[in-house]
């Protein structure tokens, strides 16, 4: 092979090897930048601080500046991994890696504190479902920790006062925080309406809705032969956070309506969106409701 020749090769592998590296580099960063990759991180950092005493999991790690000193912290989301009911494989190291997590149960938030280490941690006292989640949301002169999932239709939003966690929901109600129970049915003289009733049972933060709610069903396949109404009584399914114009934080609790085996079709159809807003002592009241399609 000429000298030529040998260049063309040399310069062809030298490619073929960058291109490699690039694509590897890329990935690496990817994973990083995803949250299984910047928990793997942040518990390298705080790994001889964590407790996982009670068979706690690591589920998702956060840094945000919640003890607004301009550093950040650690928030961890944890629990107990329960894994689906056929599973009869005793060794949990075994377990973790060959079964299927159906749900954690004793969910808890530890909040590190960047500088010194130190580590709070608040206790939900509930199960969520594995695609319980945790996030941040501001309003103008605080910080919130959100954990949700759309399985259990559970909630907590924290916050530290005082250097305490607190929990907006516990706080705000002395009951089982719950929705409206509905009653649904299709019209029996025009089957492409679907009547809708909600009965608050008695839950004084709920106002009483005294008129039935109508939806349309006109030329789609939403009918009483491929849904039927869900069975979640006054349960909520899934939670949304969001901010109004002003960042006022504002907590939508949805109500699914229907349901349907058909796998062809749309699980639900038909949601209740009960909105809250926070009042100036930081409590949940009821600021309206939607029924929607």
């Amino acid at each position: 092979m000429d000298n030529i020749g040998r260049k063309i090769w040399l310069t062809i592998r030298l490619v073929i090897l960058l291109a490699v590296i690039g694509i590897i580099v890329f990935f690496v960063k990817k994973y990083n930048n995803s949250d299984t990759g910047k928990t793997r991180i942040y518990q390298r950092e705080i790994n001889d601080v964590l407790n996982l005493q009670g068979n706690k999991t690591i589920i998702k790690i956060l840094k945000e500046d919640v003890n607004k000193d301009e550093v950040e912290d650690y928030i961890v989301l944890l629990g107990e991994e329960k894994f689906e009911d056929n599973d009869t494989t005793k060794n949990t190291d075994i377990k973790k890696i060959m079964s299927t997590v159906e749900m954690y149960n004793n969910v808890c938030i530890d909040i590190i504190d960047g500088n010194t280490k130190e580590s709070k941690r608040y206790d939900t006292k509930k199960s969520y479902g594995k695609d319980v989640n945790v996030y941040i949301k501001n309003d103008k002169d605080t910080k919130y920790i959100a954990v949700t999932d759309t399985f259990t239709g559970n909630i907590s939003l924290l916050y530290l006062k005082e250097g305490e966690i607190k929990d907006i929901i516990t706080d705000s109600f002395s009951q089982e925080f719950c929705g409206y129970t509905i009653e649904a049915a299709f019209n029996k003289e025009d089957t492409t309406k679907l009547n809708v009733k909600l009965d608050n049972y008695g839950r004084d933060y709920l106002t009483k809705q005294e008129n039935a709610f109508t939806l349309d069903y006109t030329d789609t396949n939403v009918n009483s032969e491929n849904y039927r109404l869900t069975y979640m009584a006054n349960k909520f399914c899934e939670f949304e956070i969001t901010q109004d114009e002003n960042q006022n934080i504002e907590v939508i609790g949805i109500q699914h309506i229907l349901y349907s085996n058909n796998e062809d079709l749309e699980k639900n159809s038909g949601k209740v969106k009960i909105h809250f807003k926070l009042d100036e002592n930081k409590k949940i009241v009821l600021n309206n409701v939607e029924v929607i399609k």
